[in-house]
């Protein structure tokens, strides 16, 4: 990320978020967020991963699903779903973006591991484990910056 703009200090709040953000978000984290995110000059990938940064899920499948077919839209997507708990659906876009380097920076090179990640999310339910939501970070910030690289 470049330093010193918008974009890095609205990534930076979000990333330093703690508790880290939900697996289930009951709303949009900081609402006055939501329209800066939309005017900073930056690709919608970046938007659509600050704003799953921010809880924002409609906001973020939006502009995701505007870029269907490409594997890391396709990912945040994947998340937008998981974190509804909508998880068939979270699987089905993770099988579309097999191989995404971030999946493997994240889960190693055994992709059940994925999948596995998306069953222990379903099971924590409204108590998940730090570790779920320090791993969900970690994906989530990994994905930001692999949106600005890749769009």
């Amino acid at each position: 990320m470049v330093a010193n703009n918008p974009y890095s200090a609205i990534a930076a709040r979000l990333l330093a978020r703690e508790p880290p953000p939900p697996l289930s978000p009951r709303g949009v984290y900081d609402a006055a967020l939501t329209a800066r995110i939309d005017e900073l000059d930056v690709p919608a990938l970046g938007k659509a991963a600050l704003h799953l940064l921010n809880d924002d899920l409609e906001r973020s499948h939006q502009l995701a699903q505007s870029s269907e077919g490409n594997r890391t839209a396709d990912y945040l997507h994947s998340i937008v779903h998981r974190r509804e708990g909508d998880f068939a659906n979270c699987k089905y876009w993770l099988r579309r973006v097999e191989g995404h380097p971030v999946l493997a920076g994240i889960f190693g090179k055994d992709g059940a591991a994925a999948f596995d990640f998306v069953d222990r999310c379903r099971a924590a339910g409204s108590s998940p484990s730090r570790e779920l939501l320090d791993t969900q970070k970690r994906e989530l910030g990994a994905l930001l910056d692999e949106a600005l690289r890749t769009t």
